[in-house]
């Protein structure tokens, strides 16, 4: 049974952090790892700007990020800087203070803002009804910038690397445990 599912977002997590993010966590929190699994998403690529030959790849990742999303299966994103922008002006993510304080020293060195686009006008722009674009935006605490927590510097983690809630989770408890973890 899938206690929790995580996408990896353009991160590339090897085989001893992926144990420690998944197996360990599961014993951490008394589940049996033969019968119980953090249900994982790998190799996903999200950008504004793929090149080329990345483009398919980035199309068929945004849209297998999306009916995840949409289907409720997925719980929690690990993405980096480029992919943790586009899930926050997509809306993707949860506010975290609906659910943490960000002045828990748990959370409190971790916690990052990120806009998030409330409403714009993109469609009408791109169907020539509307000559300027224009968005409603709001800054939202959303993530937790894991770049400099000793299990990714252990891991040879170089670049950014965050932690979101994605917003429409069916297992919030489970996710803040997982935070907490």
């Amino acid at each position: 049974d899938a206690v929790l599912s995580a996408a990896f977002l353009n991160v590339t997590v090897g085989s001893e952090l992926e144990t420690e993010l998944t197996e360990e966590y599961l014993l951490s929190r008394g589940y049996d790892p033969d019968r119980a699994e953090v249900l994982c998403y790998r190799d996903l690529y999200l950008s504004n700007n793929p090149s080329p030959e990345n483009h398919e790849y980035a199309y068929a990742s945004g849209l297998k990020l999306l009916a995840t999303i949409n289907a409720k299966d997925l719980d929690l994103v690990l993405m980096n800087r480029e992919s943790y922008d586009l899930c926050s002006g997509s809306g993707y993510l949860m506010n975290l203070t609906e659910v943490i304080s960000p002045e828990d020293p748990r959370f409190a060195p971790y916690v990052t803002e990120n806009l998030v686009i409330l409403e714009d006008n993109a469609i009408e722009v791109n169907l020539g009804s509307a000559e300027e674009y224009t968005a409603v935006t709001q800054t939202v605490a959303n993530a937790l910038d894991l770049s400099g927590h000793p299990l990714f510097t252990a891991a040879g983690f170089s670049g950014d690397v965050y932690l979101g809630i994605i917003a429409n989770t069916t297992r919030p408890e489970e996710c803040i445990q997982y935070l907490s973890y």
